[in-house]
């Protein structure tokens, strides 16, 4: 077994918006990182609190866990190992409820980043078995597929707060030597945001560039899309 240490234990609180093609997520692109065309958006919805921070860029690689039977899919629970290049963290997300889509309780757990990211067997880490036992009942977790994920992301503050985290999303999608590619816009409460903040900001950007509501996680978009459901 890895040391490991428990890094976020939470709540998460998102909304997240299907950005159908690469002419769309460019568009959106173009328009946040342009400060009076963002300040127009927010400016048109009366949210003159709000404000847009300096984009940033991060690209991130994700291993994606099942069972066989596809048991944690089937409960609305996910498992993952991402490489942040000087640790690993592992990573299950459990629902809070059947009729709730929007949360869920995150668990994360970060490691040395010791060994091949591809072929590490996360099956040694003991946080696993007491999260995921009632799950897998007993099933062994295998490679269900991995993911590419190129953000490009703006801090949201409401006066010297940050209470949002919006992301525009690029994705690869790989099982094997198939890959997809989607694009997504996200919103996740931060720090001091409430759920009407987010839901307000959400609600503009949504009607501003007309875009359909995502419920499934992108695991669940990527199955989807390469035909594994």
């Amino acid at each position: 077994m890895l040391p490991s240490h428990l890094i976020t234990q939470e709540h998460e609180h998102e909304r997240k918006f299907d950005l159908l093609n690469n002419t769309l997520f460019s568009r959106v692109r173009d328009i946040l990182v342009s400060p009076g065309e963002a300040r127009h958006i927010l400016d048109f919805y009366d949210i003159p609190h709000l404000v847009f921070g300096t984009p940033h860029h991060k690209d991130r690689q994700y291993r994606y866990f099942d069972t066989a039977e596809s048991s944690l899919r089937k409960n609305n629970v996910t498992c993952s190992l991402r490489d942040r290049g000087s640790d690993y963290v592992l990573t299950v997300k459990l629902p809070l409820g059947l009729d709730n889509v929007k949360q869920r309780e995150e668990h994360s757990f970060s490691f040395p980043a010791y060994g091949n990211f591809h072929t590490l067997d996360i099956t040694i880490q003991k946080e696993l078995s007491s999260l995921l036992e009632k799950f897998t009942q007993g099933s062994s977790l295998v490679d269900s597929l991995t993911l590419f994920v190129h953000t490009d992301g703006f801090n949201v503050f409401q006066g010297k707060n940050r209470i949002a985290l919006l992301s525009l999303d690029q994705i690869f999608a790989t099982i094997q030597d198939y890959t997809r590619i989607f694009y997504e816009l996200e919103i996740e409460r931060k720090d001091q945001g409430t759920a009407t903040t987010l839901d307000t900001l959400a609600n503009a950007l949504q009607r501003t560039f007309e875009l359909q509501e995502v419920t499934h996680s992108k695991y669940e978009r990527a199955l989807i899309l390469l035909g594994k459901t």
